[in-house]
């Protein structure tokens, strides 16, 4: 095996595959790079193991965990985090599956490995009172006021982002009952 070829996998992955074939946005591609950034960072620092001599045969089940590991002891990581970084690692190695068939084994291994599980997150709610006290705030004398009045309160009927509010099109409003707010969320429509 050549000894560039993880440089030159990864370098197609980030660069063609990503923003070509899949058109993912410039931040999950930058994700994607940093994970990558990282995993070399640590095999050069606790591998010995420079960038440039990095090779998909070497690029191991025991690697892979023992990076996710440092992520989480060395870095403090959270879990979240980590998990995060493993689904960037799967999503590389799915692409060279297919074009890497002799290091299949392997592969399967490292896309064995599970994500960890993270403690549910208590959402706290706003009271009746607070979202009295939040929807007084703006001044509805003004324009300015009342249109962000308007967007407080669809944000918090719909549960938009911001994001997603600024995408908004007049066609995605529907007024007459059942009202509907069509929200585009990274390429995905969702009716509220």
């Amino acid at each position: 095996m050549k000894t560039n070829d993880f440089a030159w996998h990864l370098s197609s992955f980030l660069v063609k595959y990503l923003s070509g074939e899949k058109n993912m946005s410039k931040n999950t591609i930058a994700s994607y790079r940093d994970t990558f950034r990282l995993f070399l960072l640590f095999c050069e620092q606790e591998k010995k193991i420079s960038p440039d001599r990095m090779t998909l045969s070497s690029f191991t089940k025991e690697l892979a965990v023992e990076y996710l590991d440092w992520l989480e002891i060395k870095r403090k990581c959270s879990v979240a985090t980590r998990n995060q970084r493993l689904s960037s690692i799967h999503g590389f190695l799915r692409y060279v599956q297919r074009q890497l068939p002799e290091n299949l084994f392997e592969i399967k291994r490292i896309l064995g490995i599970s994500s960890k599980k993270t403690p549910g997150k208590i959402v706290s709610y706003l009271t009746e009172e607070e979202l009295r006290i939040l929807f007084r705030q703006p001044d509805v004398k003004t324009r300015k006021g009342r249109r962000d009045l308007v967007l407080l309160i669809l944000m918090y009927d719909s549960a938009a982002r911001v994001a997603e509010l600024v995408d908004l099109k007049v066609k995605d409003i529907r007024l007459v009952s059942p009202a509907v707010v069509t929200l585009t969320e990274k390429n995905t429509v969702i009716n509220k």
